[in-house]
This record gives structure tokens, sequence and C-alpha cells, in this order.
């Protein structure tokens, strides 16, 4: 009886050591800064490769081959403490003959989305992994331009004193054949197929042929920039957070202060 007793008293022991390093790991965990990711968590991100515009000189964005319209995703990187600002970008386009064939300056506003993170803190969607700026959601603009243009050449303009810089990404749509209409849906990832469906109505393993069909020939390819990194342009990596089953928050200052 003894030992049977002295078991006992060890499995208690025993529970009770594990319940107490369960609660001073999670309240560890939850007290960590949101920019401290496990290797599992970057797994769970959309890495993306992003330009910062500059003021005072353009960035060159040169297309594959002619097009008459072109797709911009920008946003806001945003000072730590601030939650939204508005901004301003210039875009020229350029025909085949170097020659400025429309000139535009774009305003938007933009704010912080939040996310829930594995540890159900309330945390920035999209962060950079060596940085302090907050970037904002992203605001995309579709440029028609009525003709043929060779390249995009973009800057920066006015700017909020809570942002600090403004970020973009140049995307472009290109010819598919008949032959890659046919199999390039299987040749996608599941996750590319997810992301290419997002805005139906239906998942993507619902989707019919010619639904699949339309958004293959409709896709849009990102553009790199001309020149020598560093020198004629800067490059990060933007992660944004794809946590299951966390919903993108439009949440106040203060709610995400206090998580």
């Amino acid at each position: 009886m003894r030992l049977l007793g002295r078991l006992l008293t060890a499995l208690v022991l025993l529970g009770v050591i594990f319940l107490v390093v369960s609660w001073l790991w999670s309240t560890v965990s939850k007290a960590l800064p949101p920019g401290m990711l496990s290797k599992q968590d970057y797994r769970l991100t959309d890495p993306s490769f992003v330009f910062p515009l500059r003021r005072d000189r353009y960035v060159r964005f040169p297309f594959s081959q002619p097009h008459d319209s072109a797709r911009l995703i920008t946003h806001a990187d945003l000072h730590p403490g601030v939650y939204g600002g508005a901004y301003s970008l210039i875009v020229e386009a350029l025909g085949s003959d170097g020659q400025v064939i429309l000139r535009r300056e774009i305003f938007l506003r933009s704010i912080v989305l939040y996310s829930r993170d594995l540890r159900g803190r309330i945390v920035p969607r999209s962060f950079y992994a060596d940085s302090t700026l907050t970037p904002s959601a992203s605001d995309i603009t579709v440029l028609d331009f009525q003709r043929p243009v060779n390249e995009l050449r973009l800057k920066a303009g006015r700017l909020d004193p809570g942002v600090a810089r403004i970020v973009a990404r140049v995307q472009e749509q290109r010819p598919i054949s008949i032959r890659q209409l046919a199999v390039g849906w299987q040749r996608l990832s599941h996750r590319e197929q997810e992301r290419m469906a997002e805005g139906n109505a239906f998942p993507a393993e619902m989707l019919t042929d010619e639904e699949r069909r339309n958004l293959l020939a409709n896709r849009w390819y990102p553009v790199g920039p001309a020149g020598v990194q560093g020198i004629h342009y800067d490059r990060t990596i933007l992660y944004e957070r794809d946590i299951p089953d966390g919903d993108t928050l439009r949440s106040q200052p203060s709610a995400a202060q206090g998580s």
C-alpha cells in the first residue's frame, strides 16, 4: 500500500509540475515580441519581394513586352505607433521611343490590418523580419494606358508624417497558349490555386474548367525593376501571415496595444 501511495503522490506531483510549466510557457510566449516567429510560423506566411520607392528619383519597371494596362500594388510603411496614413505616388508610362506618354499622381490612404497569430495575440497581418516599420494594407491600382507602353517609372510623392516610405510592386499580364490553358491549372500548387480563386464565391476545387481557364488567362505576373540593387532600386521581403482559421481584423489601435 505504501508503494502504491508513493506512486500516486509522484504522479500528482508530476501533473502539478506539468501544469505549472505549461502555464509559464504560455505566459512567456505571449510576452514575446510579435516579430519573433518560429520556423513553423514562417511556413505559415506568404513572402513577396517588394520595392521601396524614392522621392528623389524614379525606379524603372520595364515590361517583358508592350502592354496597354498594368497593375500596381502599393502600401505605406508606417512608423511605430502609427496605424494609418495617406500617401501619393507619381507614375510615368514610357512608349517604345522612350518618351513619356502618361504622367499621373495617384493619391491613396491605407490602414494597418491585424490577424491572430498561433499564440492568439493580435498582431499586424504583414511584417518585415528586419525592420520596425509596420506595413499597411495593400492598395491595388489598375492602369489603362489606351496604347502600348514599354516601361513604367515610379517614385514617391507626398507622405503623411507617420508614413516612412511607400513600397510598390508592378504586375503585367502575359499571353498564354492553348496548351498552357489546358494543363496550367494542374501545374499550380494547392496554395497557388487557392490564391487565384480568392475572389470567387466557390473554393478552387469547385471551379469549372472554364472558370479555371479564365483565371489563368487573366493572371498577373510580377515585373522586376531595372538597374543595380542598392543603386537604382532597393528590395526587401514582405511577409504576410496566413494563419489557419485566423480572420483578418480591422482592429482599433487600442485593441492591438492591449494584446
